[in-house]
């Protein structure tokens, strides 16, 4: 009798091990498929628990039902309570958002403070809470990426809207000394409707040419904080872009500062390589003010700088203040229909380094 007592016995745990197995196989499988079918994976740095899958009641994790709190904000909407889980679609972090995606998922980014540096790695849409709307005249509710060490995307196609930038100091990894560090070989990557503001520099800017990057409706402010190129907006040279830089527009962008800056430029390409010249770069619609010199190029071709307006101080010096400066080996640049009000210079042509320019037009 003891003997068939103690085989019950262990026939019973076994059998209670087996249903809690399949138990968790199945809320695993549930998982997966919401994971497989998931086009959209959301990002809040303040969720509430409304059902509770994990271990303790009040603490989200993983598997617990979770929603916005009240307050929390996002252009077109949040979503419904009972429609998102915790670490399938639904994370705490922007790089825990990033490490499950796939190619061609939406990430969206509800309004709070992000700090944790972030390498996008993947084909992905990061969309802020203002994602859509233009930061240039904007006065909203934010997502906030602050992270000192900066942000870097990585793959082709890699499209951030709608979010405020700022808080890089640092020149390691991830953005090694950006905000935004456009990984170079990649292409075809669009930031658009940003705020970049208060970091040592805005955009690191790459792209093969395969197919267009777009910077297009950002705002840039005092990035002026230190840093190899402090005090630029947007920033290329041959290292930092892998080599030349080809098929990118700069459009409708707004770049200034508090107060004037002297050592400040909105745009450089600084490519000293004259024997890989940047290609197909056109700079247009721009606004630029408080800045001691509007934009450069060095060894462009086919490129153009067209409607952009800058505003100089009026005050003349001895300093180099100019709204466009081209310098050394740039051929078949176009120079049309830009205002520079005040500065010393509007369109500055000089070789530093030696270098013949031809066939620039400046209309």
């Amino acid at each position: 009798m003891r003997k068939s007592t103690r085989t019950l016995g262990r026939k019973s745990v076994r059998n209670s091990i087996r249903k809690t197995t399949a138990a968790t196989r199945v809320i695993l499988d549930s998982l997966e498929q919401r994971r497989l079918l998931a086009a959209n994976l959301w990002v809040n740095d303040n969720w509430v628990e409304t059902v509770n899958n994990g271990s303790t009641v009040g603490v989200v994790e993983a598997g617990d039902t979770v929603e916005p709190a009240v307050g929390d904000f996002f252009t077109g909407g949040i979503p419904g309570a009972g429609t998102l889980t915790f670490g399938v679609d639904a994370f705490a972090t922007i790089p825990d958002a990033v490490l499950p995606a796939v190619s061609g998922d939406t990430i969206s980014v509800i309004s709070g403070t992000y700090t944790a540096g972030t390498n996008v790695n993947k084909s992905v849409t990061l969309r802020g809470a203002q994602h859509g709307v233009d930061a240039r005249t904007r006065s909203a509710t934010e997502s906030v990426i602050a992270s000192a060490g900066g942000t870097a995307l990585s793959a082709n196609g890699i499209v951030l809207d709608g979010f405020t930038i700022q808080g890089q100091t640092g020149a390691g990894a991830p953005g090694f000394g950006f905000a935004l560090y456009m990984v170079p070989g990649s292409h075809g990557r669009q930031v658009l409707n940003n705020i970049v503001q208060s970091n040592g520099t805005g955009i690191a800017l790459a792209n093969t040419g395969a197919s267009q990057a777009v910077l297009q409706y950002n705002k840039f402010a005092d990035n002026t904080s230190g840093g190899a190129a402090a005090g630029h907006g947007i920033y290329s040279d041959q290292s930092t872009a892998g080599g030349a830089v080809s098929n990118v527009l700069i459009d409708n962008n707004s770049f200034t500062n508090t107060a004037y800056t002297l050592d400040s430029w909105a745009i450089g390409f600084s490519n000293t390589n004259a024997a890989s010249p940047n290609t197909a770069i056109t700079i247009s619609h721009n606004t630029v003010s408080n800045h001691g010199r509007g934009m450069y190029l060095y060894n462009t071709d086919s490129s153009s700088v067209s409607y952009n307006d800058f505003i100089l101080p009026a005050t003349m010096g001895t300093d180099a203040r100019y709204g466009v400066g081209l310098f050394d080996g740039n051929d078949n640049v176009t120079v049309n229909n830009n205002n520079v009000h005040g500065g010393r210079r509007g369109v500055y042509i000089a070789n530093d380094f030696g270098g013949v320019s031809t066939g620039t037009v400046i209309d």
